[in-house]
């Protein structure tokens, strides 16, 4: 569930589409690893706003996601 969890979050940061999705991955492994990593590091990878939107993202929003995609029966997929 904390992979599902971070992996639905990362979709949701103003910044990440696809592409940066991916590359974030390929850097630090998982969805869970990119919000655990230092500013510097994900500086790396992606612009300074990206970083920043990155490290306040408030996980609430994406419980909140995964929550009603199980009450209403849906089954999501992660990219991973």
């Amino acid at each position: 569930m904390d992979e599902l969890l971070y992996s639905v979050a990362l979709s949701m940061v103003k910044g990440v589409g696809p592409a940066r999705y991916r590359m974030l991955l390929e850097k630090f492994g998982d969805a869970i690893s990119v919000f655990n990593a230092n500013f510097e590091d994900l500086r790396e990878v992606v612009s300074e706003g990206v970083a920043k939107s990155i490290k306040t993202f408030d996980l609430s929003s994406a419980k909140e996601i995964l929550n009603r995609s199980k009450e209403l029966g849906f089954e999501i997929i992660s990219l991973q």
